[in-house]
């Protein structure tokens, strides 16, 4: 009997030891992640406000009034606190969180700064958890290879160096909050993250309004992940109507009738003499966008009128946008349809889902083009490509050539990020840039030329003063000439 027992005893603890550090292990990898995502964009964090950065900050009678402003931020619309009158955007989570910022660090663009890193950072961590939830039948460096992809990649600077941008990241955070616990009640049964994801996904409509397409990544990712429990993975679909329900009482509440009209400024679509062309704008403009994802080298600020030109179905850049697209979605709905449950086909899948809303192709948006726009969508192309570097490198027994390529990426990624974050540091530093990337916009000669204006006003000597002046005349003249009903142009150039 003694010897059973000490048999026992060392089974048991064979068993215990591997356990515990396999949970260690995985823990360090988070940690790792975490860091790895903050240090990227560690040096923004001395920042100032850049474009309207302040007009949800410091500018913004809500945002100032620190908690007694919190329940004004949920009653009312986005810019309500700084123009005095509704408009249609509604992001209540990222104007309550600079709101409590104010509280208890007073006014401080450093501070914001500080806080868009670290939930950013943050959200990299919960990916990484995530995915190794949806992937645990694939080895580690998988989801890891991913999380680390998509944390270095430079189409995220706006995200991160802009203030303005926390409502994308904590959409990013909603939308993985929502697949982990979905995913965990699924498997464990347990009411209680059920109403965690349920929680997240409110969480991340309310931080901006595409959050709301968050609803169809919850069926996708059963079909591809659910196993045995995709039943119960797709029933669980329709509890998901109860935030939305409650989120548009919200919403109209605050928003009522704004009667707000968006124009050629906010969104050069408007241009459009027809929907065809419209259309046919809006898709070339996607291939753009996958030309950011893969090739993440010429980045800009800004893309407005009319640095992307209204095309036409006889312009070849709509019709190389439409082949490729159509290609993607239809090996994905191939797929589903075979039961091939290829990470390829859902990467492409998530993609498409929270790109959708903010495309422009089903109805126009208040903005033509922006990168910030990718920031959810571009974990879809981060998934594929770490997958076929798994895939082909490291599963065929080319390791060292997985870790190679690998890192030469990210070391890529990392240091284009770090140095367009750089960029974002002022006002002067971003126009004086973009006045390069976007030579062809209206909005960004006008925004070069008030920081000449800007900048004369500083200056002593009257000759010197006069040219600085002059210098900014001419950009103002050039963006009437990309577009003259720029009013906002035309009062600039009548102070100077």
């Amino acid at each position: 009997m003694a010897v059973k027992k000490k048999k026992t005893r060392k089974k048991v603890g064979s068993k215990v030891k591997p356990k515990s550090s396999f949970k260690i292990k995985w823990d360090w990898y988070t940690i790792g992640v975490i860091a790895v995502a903050f240090l990227v964009y560690a040096n923004t964090i001395n920042h100032g406000y850049v474009l309207d950065d302040d007009l949800v900050c410091a500018k913004n009678r809500y945002v100032s009034s620190g908690f007694s402003g919190i329940g004004d931020i949920f009653t009312h619309s986005l810019h309500e606190g700084f123009t005095g009158t509704p408009d249609r955007n509604y992001r209540p989570v990222m104007m309550a969180a600079f709101a409590i910022e104010k509280q208890f660090f007073g006014e401080s663009p450093q501070t914001h700064h500080f806080f868009n890193v670290f939930w950013y950072a943050l959200a990299c961590g919960l990916l990484f958890l995530t995915l190794r939830l949806i992937f645990k039948e694939h080895n580690q460096l998988l989801p890891l290879g991913i999380a680390l992809l998509f944390a270095a990649h430079p189409i995220h600077t706006e995200v991160v160096a802009n203030i303005k941008s926390r409502d994308e990241i904590f959409l990013f955070l909603g939308l993985m909050g929502t697949v982990y616990s979905v995913m965990k009640y699924c498997q464990k049964g347990n009411l209680k993250w059920l109403l965690f994801g349920l929680a997240a996904y409110l969480f991340s409509a309310l931080s901006k309004e595409s959050g709301l397409a968050v609803l169809g990544i919850v069926p996708l990712t059963a079909y591809f992940f659910g196993g045995q429990n995709k039943t119960r993975l797709f029933k669980t679909t329709g509890y998901f109507l109860i935030p939305v329900i409650l989120y548009f009482l919200l919403y109209f509440n605050a928003t009522g009738d704004s009667g707000q009209q968006l124009g050629i400024t906010d969104n050069s679509l408007y241009a459009a003499e027809s929907l065809l062309d419209r259309l046919a704008t809006a898709i070339a403009m996607m291939g753009d966008y996958l030309w950011l994802l893969v090739f993440p080298v010429s980045l800009s600020y800004d893309y407005s009128a009319f640095q992307v030109p209204i095309m036409a179905w006889t312009d070849f850049r709509p019709i190389v946008s439409l082949i490729v697209w159509a290609g993607l979605a239809g090996f994905t709905l191939w797929s589903i349809v075979k039961g091939n449950k290829n990470l390829v086909a859902y990467g492409i899948g998530f993609f498409l889902i929270m790109f959708g809303m903010v495309s422009n192709v089903f109805f126009l948006t208040g903005v033509t083009m922006a990168e910030r726009l990718l920031f959810s969508p571009s974990l879809g192309f981060c998934m594929i490509l770490g997958y076929y570097m798994y895939e082909f490198l490291f599963k065929k027994g080319y390791s060292n050539y997985f870790y190679g390529l690998l890192g030469v990426i990210f070391v890529l990624y990392s240091f284009k990020t770090f140095d367009r974050n750089a960029v974002w540091k002022s006002d002067a530093t971003l126009f004086s840039t973009g006045i390069h990337t976007a030579p062809n916009s209206s909005r960004s000669n006008t925004f070069y030329g008030t920081s000449l204006f800007e900048e004369a006003k500083t200056i002593k000597n009257v000759t010197e003063q006069r040219q600085k002046v002059e210098e900014a005349i001419a950009y103002y003249d050039k963006a009437l000439s990309i577009y003259d009903g720029f009013t906002e142009c035309h009062h600039h150039k009548g102070d100077a």
